[in-house]
């Protein structure tokens, strides 16, 4: 029942959100496995945060064009609507992205993974069900140790997945009014929620490339040490390595054949 510009500005704007990031996600050599801390830094701040903002002033624009913005409603109504959209690509994306294009740790080991994941998603509820006058409902901090287990056992698909579970419960929770983030007013309540869950998956996400890095590091370091074990074992000269400390660390065959 909306007036037709503003459906086709609505149209425009998320077309263009989508666009835009897609664009500029390129532009910056941005991984869609996102195993390294610039992509999620990089999701966060060209994707979510200016592509989100821009199609978020389109959209409120087109809503003010057809005097659906109350006075002095606009910057509020434009705040909201970024950060909402904002939140979505935060949690759904990094779902989505290394679902279809990481390592899939996390499917690697499902039993383990599943009894992770009820952990995770019985943490973050207690909080939010508790009496809001009860000292648990402040310990929405709970869920913090397994999103950690699953970003050094499960790398980014398995954080991704765990954040989920915990915005989602939050997300859930600001809808029905429960819960410590319900603030005085709705936007108060969004506000709220928008920094719970961007610290939820910024620190789990950076966690996981950070794990995901070393691991990286650390098997390509192992590749040139069997390398160079094959180059000097393909020789037929003696070599003897040696480190700093004059303590031999590797002897190639042919040492053994003169020996």
């Amino acid at each position: 029942g909306g007036s037709p510009l503003y459906v086709l500005g609505t149209a425009l704007a998320n077309g263009l959100e989508v666009g835009a990031s897609v664009a500029v996600l390129r532009r910056v050599g941005f991984r869609t496995s996102m195993n390294r801390v610039s992509d999620v830094l990089i999701l966060l701040g060209l994707a979510a945060g200016v592509a989100a903002f821009l199609a978020s002033l389109l959209s409120v624009s087109a809503l003010a064009l057809v005097g659906g913005v109350p006075d002095g409603a606009f910057v509020r109504l434009w705040m909201m609507w970024w950060l909402t959209h904002g939140m979505g690509m935060l949690v759904v994306v990094p779902v989505v992205l290394t679902s279809l294009h990481g390592r899939r740790e996390a499917f690697r080991r499902p039993f383990e993974f599943l009894a992770v994941l009820v952990c995770i998603g019985v943490a973050a509820w207690v909080p939010f069900v508790s009496d809001p006058a009860s000292p648990i409902s402040r310990l929405f901090f709970l869920p913090f140790p397994f999103l950690l287990w699953t970003a050094i056992r499960m790398g980014m698909s398995g954080a991704a997945l765990g954040t989920l579970v915990v915005t989602g419960a939050a997300m859930t929770a600001a809808v029905l009014d429960w819960g410590p983030l319900v603030g005085g007013t709705p936007n108060q309540t969004l506000v709220l929620t928008w920094f719970y869950s961007n610290v939820v998956v910024i620190a789990t996400l950076i966690s996981a490339a950070i794990v995901v890095g070393w691991r990286e590091a650390r098997d390509a370091h192992r590749l040139e040490e069997r390398r160079l074990r094959a180059v000097l074992d393909a020789t037929d000269q003696g070599i003897v390595v040696t480190d700093a400390d004059g303590s031999v660390t590797h002897v190639n065959r042919a040492v053994a054949t003169i020996w």
